[in-house]
Order: structure tokens, then sequence, then C-alpha cells
């Protein structure tokens, strides 16, 4: 008998993989906090910086930058 007889089916990488280890192995990714403030952030700056282009705060050329900021 050759050494290839031997080896069980499911190797990957020269390494035996073992069913008993994948029941005990879990991996939960939970997210900390709500992200719904980050949002309620991004809408508030995008607010401003609208308000301050339309009141002139901003130069009349920084339409463009003010639309790239926002997206």
């Amino acid at each position: 008998m050759t050494t290839s007889e031997h080896r069980p089916a499911d190797t990957a990488g020269g390494r035996r993989f073992e069913p008993a280890l994948r029941g005990m192995t879990r991996i939960n990714l939970r997210p900390i906090a709500s992200p719904m403030p980050l949002g309620f952030y991004t809408v508030a700056i995008a607010s401003v910086l609208v308000a301050c282009f339309q009141l002139d705060v901003l130069p009349e050329g920084a339409g463009r930058a003010v639309a790239l900021a926002i997206l």
C-alpha cells in the first residue's frame, strides 16, 4: 500500500479537516452601537454646506466643491 491510499479523502493543503471543530468554532460580529447618529450628522453637515452656499457665505465657484462634498 502507498501513502496516498492512507490519506483521508478530505485533505486540503496537507492538513486534515476535523469535523468536530466546526461545531465548536463560532464567530459573531455584532455592531457596538447604532449607525443612525452617523447618518444624522451627515445630513446636518450637508444641510449646513448647502445653506452656506445659498446664503453666499461660500464663493459662487464653490458649487461643484459643495456638491462633491455632499456626495
